[in-house]
């Protein structure tokens, strides 16, 4: 059972399991459902998965946790400018198949800077920039030197 001691990452990793489980498992389960179970669950789910996400993301921004759930992931809001500004675009921009390699580091980067792992976060987050930089190069043909690859 959870108690006033438990540590906020312990909470925050406990509610992103949930709400990763809503966004995958039960969004297939109720788009598809193979079993009577499925059904049943179908039947009886008060909230769809987006709205159960959006309804955890208004709790989030009522009581002024700064913490939002997006793209399976709970992630910081410091600044409601720099995130809608910043990182919501970039979110956006990295989910295109062009940029796999740099969204997985920015992720990365994302969770270090969550467990206050700063070292790691700022490599992590070169190393993002980097693979972004040469992803556009490889879009638009540009050349550059492949010579120096960096590896952490």
């Amino acid at each position: 059972m959870l108690s006033k001691d438990t540590p906020t990452e312990n909470l925050l990793d406990l509610i992103e399991l949930t709400f990763q489980i809503v966004d995958v498992v039960i969004r297939q389960k109720l788009e598809n459902p193979r079993s009577s179970d499925e059904v049943l669950l179908q039947r009886s789910v008060s909230l769809q998965p987006d709205e159960a996400i959006d309804e955890l993301n208004h709790r989030f921004r009522e009581h002024e946790i700064g913490y939002q759930f997006k793209d399976g992931q709970i992630i910081r809001v410091d600044s409601k400018i720099i995130h809608t500004e910043v990182v919501v675009p970039t979110l956006g921009l990295l989910s295109d198949p062009n940029f796999a390699d740099p969204e997985e580091e920015f992720h990365s980067a994302h969770e270090h800077y969550r467990r206050q792992e700063y070292k790691d976060t700022i490599v992590d987050a070169l190393n993002s920039f980097e693979s972004t930089i040469k992803s556009i190069c490889d879009v638009r043909s540009w050349k550059y030197s492949k010579k120096q690859q960096h590896k952490n």
